[in-house]
């Protein structure tokens, strides 16, 4: 019988918020450089969790330190909902909370984008809110599909293997209680950087056969800042050269002679044994630009939808040149 990490049977938004909070608990005490890179990428870009290290301090009265560590103060309170019900005088009540914390933080999860016209008012009521008591409160919002995206970016599928378990069973639950919705418009992206002309005419993605995976709609390939191919994707299978022959299992779709030709190919060219395959029927490139300092590392996933902001996916070549005009 499999362990659940996180309670299930229950729809109650504290319950989400509270498996929520033991998933990044669990990560902390896993591995508190992880944890402080993941608020990273959810607090401002200049929001500093890191130690700072001084020598020589001087102190108020006029005393002379050898050294001092410290770490700036910051506290989020967190708010979730699942139909993007919140309500003004419910936030204000809750900032309440803040003290003196050098960075105070007021953290809405739903599991989807907040309305542009919601966070503009609820933004708008927090500056006239700051202004007034002369406080520096900044609102974010996240969904529970990014809350994933993030953590799969930091932990590593072979090196974070104790951690793996826990993050699956999060994302299962998520799926369970209809926290991440359908993936049918969802797009995963891949770091490729040297293979990219390789992956765009053999259209295939490669990964190491013994990482988790799951299946997303579209794949898109990334490199230097940008998404520079999507693809929808139709076969998954893990590929063993023997010899001449290839020995194939296929986890999604079914392995055409093409692709096996192509497989074949990109054993040859990445001198590999054995493999993931990630088949599309046609790579179009694209220039979907990561307009945030830091690059990418492993893999994010978009619900496209979102993104484009349409209620119904066009055809994949489409959606290539509409990517052109978006950043993320």
């Amino acid at each position: 019988m499999k362990v659940h990490y996180f309670q299930r049977y229950q729809k109650a938004e504290d319950v989400h918020t509270s498996n929520t909070i033991l998933l990044l608990s669990r990560l902390y005490h896993y591995s508190p450089n992880k944890f402080f890179y993941f608020l990273r990428n959810i607090l401002p870009d200049n929001a500093n969790t890191t130690l700072e290290f001084a020598i020589q301090e001087t102190t108020p009265e006029g005393s002379i330190l050898d050294a001092i560590i410290m770490q700036p103060s910051f506290k989020i309170a967190i708010e979730t909902k699942l139909a993007g019900n919140f309500t003004g005088l419910q936030l204000k009540r809750h900032i309440s909370v803040f003290k003196n914390e050098d960075y105070k933080i007021l953290l809405t999860i739903d599991p989807k984008p907040m309305e542009q016209s919601k966070k503009e008012k609820l933004n708008e009521n927090l500056k006239k809110y700051n202004q007034k008591e002369g406080l520096n409160i900044i609102h974010t919002h996240i969904t529970f599909d990014e809350i994933i995206n993030i953590l799969n970016e930091i932990i590593d599928d072979i090196r974070d293997y104790e951690f793996i378990e826990i993050l699956d069973d999060y994302q299962e639950y998520c799926h369970y209680s209809n926290l991440i919705r359908s993936e049918v418009n969802h797009m995963i992206i891949r770091t490729v950087n040297d293979t990219l002309d390789n992956n765009i005419e053999l259209n295939l993605y490669t990964d190491d056969f013994s990482k988790n995976y799951h299946i997303q709609t579209y794949l898109g390939l990334y490199k230097e800042k940008a998404v520079r191919a999507i693809g929808k994707i139709e076969t998954i299978a893990i590929i063993h050269r023997d010899g001449d022959s290839l020995i194939i299992e296929n986890e999604y779709g079914e392995t055409t002679d093409e692709m096996k030709k192509s497989a074949r190919e990109a054993l040859n060219v990445f001198n590999k044994t054995k493999l993931r395959f990630y088949f599309v029927k046609r790579f179009f490139v694209t220039d979907f630009k990561k307009k945030s300092a830091r690059g990418l590392q492993g893999s994010k996933n978009f619900n496209l939808c979102d993104v484009l902001e349409l209620d119904e996916l066009p055809d994949t070549e489409t959606i290539a040149e509409k990517l052109q005009t978006k950043e993320w």
